[in-house]
């Protein structure tokens, strides 16, 4: 007895070298976007991106100790962040290009946040007692009594912690 069936092969090969390349031209970033248009004035104010800088390496002119937190904290967060980045790979060489932007995407998102997570919770060196009279200075009397005393380095407002961010950057 003689089947009728017939098997039809479609290949993906072009929908994978074109994800493949895209994969290869695509880097996500984790920090602060800097803002060059106002960075080189003299009366610029000092960006986020400047300020994490001298909070990363410390400043010994001005007595600042090194709290390291950007590396650090996309450390802590490796093994999630890795799996998105593996995901990604495996959608582009299955030729699912949205896939794959969608997983770079999640990476970005998933090492922020440990970013931020690492900034409130990691064990930096103390803040100096002239440092924490001069942030009860600014405050009101209700913000005074609502505090600890001692608070934590790096979250005088926020705002640093706030600006980390990413991008899938493509080439």
């Amino acid at each position: 007895m003689k089947s009728n069936v017939t098997v039809e092969r479609k290949s993906n090969s072009e929908a994978v070298m074109k994800a493949l390349q895209a994969l290869q031209r695509s880097s996500v970033e984790v920090g602060y976007a800097h803002d060059f248009k106002n960075a080189n004035r003299e009366d610029a104010p000092i960006t986020n991106a400047q300020l994490a800088y001298i909070h990363e390496h410390g400043s010994p002119a001005h007595g600042l100790p090194a709290r390291p937190f950007l590396i650090p904290g996309a450390k802590s967060g490796k093994s999630s962040w890795i799996s998105k980045l593996k995901g990604a790979c495996r959608a582009a060489l299955a030729g699912e290009e949205g896939a794959m932007v969608q997983l770079l995407d999640q990476a970005g998102s998933v090492a922020r946040d440990a970013v931020r997570k690492y900034l409130m919770t990691a064990p930096f060196a103390p803040l100096k007692e002239t440092t924490i009279r001069r942030r009860l200075k600014k405050m009101s009397e209700g913000q005074r009594s609502a505090i600890v005393p001692f608070q934590r380095p790096l979250q005088d407002t926020g705002a640093m912690r706030d600006a980390i961010d990413y991008r899938v950057r493509k080439m």
